[in-house]
């Protein structure tokens, strides 16, 4: 038998030759267009949930965590669920049995969680996290002010309300998380004895304050044969407008309006870090993550960094976009 293979493979020697040279050819090519990430991703095929309310982790624990851990218990999707509270915020994550299922249990997810909401706190916002893996870290940006005619606080605004939605809109982006600088933020500074003098309670005031910053809109009348909408409207942009609203009565029955118990301030929220480049000073960033199963990492990489260069002509100002 060996004999009659090795008699076979002289006579047709050019035959096997020329098989040999096209699948040289072949694999070469394939190596250089294979789409062959770096790191392979060898994370467990998993859904994040991340539930966040202002409560302590035992109360967050026991009133959040737990009732989305029981929900998914017993699904035929879910190979383990793994959870943590901390203060104020609780991710649980949920692995499926194969890579192949990831796209039905966040589907099953989605659903549990609606069918348990009512049974949730309703101050507390639970969401499921992007369709990315732990390792879909492919691109991170800067924003330079080479002019420093931006504090953190701008270059943020300007990064969530015009960079960011820019960036979403590649394909194979999951999410484009923003790093670094200020959230804006419109705080209420009270004063306690005014509030005391007043006979109101900090309650009082937050259900005031809730109720009279909703957009309220009414019917329409008819002013020469045109109809007009009537609405109530309250604009952030005037600190002072929104230091007159009536947050209640004293004892007098006299009206209360904020201005009378404190004062509104424009401000940012707590940070918890900040995003440095090169040891030359804080930076606002950003990161891109990558959607399970897209396609190569090169291609979305390529299209992130050319629709920065077209964000990057029009806000100006001496605003540069960099990879970092």
């Amino acid at each position: 038998m060996i004999a009659q293979l090795i008699e076979g493979i002289v006579r047709a020697r050019w035959l096997i030759g020329a098989a040999l040279v096209a699948g040289v050819v072949a694999s070469i090519y394939a190596v250089r267009t294979a789409p062959l990430d770096a790191i392979p991703d060898t994370s467990d095929p998993q859904v994040v949930v991340y539930a966040k309310w202002a409560r302590s982790p035992q109360l967050l624990e026991s009133e959040v965590t737990e009732p989305i851990v029981k929900a998914l218990l017993g699904s035929p999707e879910v190979r383990s669920i793994r959870a943590t509270s901390h203060m104020g915020y609780s991710f649980i994550y949920a692995i499926a049995q194969s890579a192949t299922q990831r796209s039905a249990l966040r589907q099953l997810i989605t659903d549990r969680l609606n069918a348990i909401r009512q049974q949730l706190p309703p101050d507390a916002t639970v969401s499921v996290g992007p369709n990315a893996s732990g390792i879909g870290w492919i691109y991170e940006y800067a924003l330079i002010d080479n002019e420093q005619l931006r504090d953190p606080r701008e270059l943020r605004l300007l990064n969530d309300n015009v960079i960011k939605p820019a960036l979403q809109t590649v394909p194979g982006v999951a999410e484009v998380a923003s790093v670094g600088g200020l959230e804006k933020q419109y705080q209420l500074k009270v004063f306690p004895p005014l509030l005391a003098d007043a006979g109101l309670t900090l309650k009082q005031l937050v259900d005031a304050l809730q109720s009279a910053l909703q957009e309220a809109g009414g019917r329409t009348i008819e002013v020469t044969n045109r109809d007009y909408q009537i609405r109530g409207v309250v604009s952030h942009d005037n600190i002072d407008e929104l230091e007159a609203l009536v947050i209640g009565h004293n004892k007098d029955g006299k009206a209360v309006a904020i201005k009378d118990i404190g004062y509104i301030q424009v401000g940012y929220d707590q940070r918890r870090g900040i995003a440095e480049l090169n040891g030359e000073g804080e930076v606002v960033s950003g990161i891109a993550v990558d959607i399970v199963e897209a396609a190569p990492p090169d291609d979305r990489v390529g299209a992130i960094a050319a629709a920065q260069q077209v964000r990057a002509r029009d806000h100006g100002d001496g605003v540069v976009l960099g990879a970092a």
